[in-house]
């Protein structure tokens, strides 16, 4: 944290990207005592900034409705998504032949 103070400019508070939380705390606290629309505006975008990002979760592999076997929707083109109301189902276009004698 650095302090600046100027006679002619006034003083400045800055606050390195590692102190950022106690940023948050003193400007709270400013917002606390004055109540200025501007700090608060400064509060909440520190606040979303500081939110954890979450990362997308994409799921690629799904089960074929008929055979039972893994699709892998990224690779070839052998498989159908149908979406209906509630139904949600994917088919390969034409299943791989199981082995014999599976359990």
């Amino acid at each position: 944290m650095k302090i600046l103070y100027n006679k002619s400019q006034g003083v400045a508070i800055q606050f390195s990207p590692s102190e950022i939380k106690i940023a948050l705390i003193v400007l709270k606290s400013i917002h606390q005592w004055c109540g200025a629309g501007f700090i608060k505006e400064v509060i909440d975008d520190i606040e979303e900034d500081l939110k954890p990002k979450m990362l997308p979760m994409i799921n690629y592999h799904h089960v074929c409705s008929r055979c039972c076997t893994m699709i892998d929707d990224r690779v070839g083109n052998n498989f159908v998504h149908y979406v209906n109301g509630n139904t949600d189902e994917w088919r390969h276009h034409e299943c791989h032949e199981l082995k014999k004698n599976r359990p």
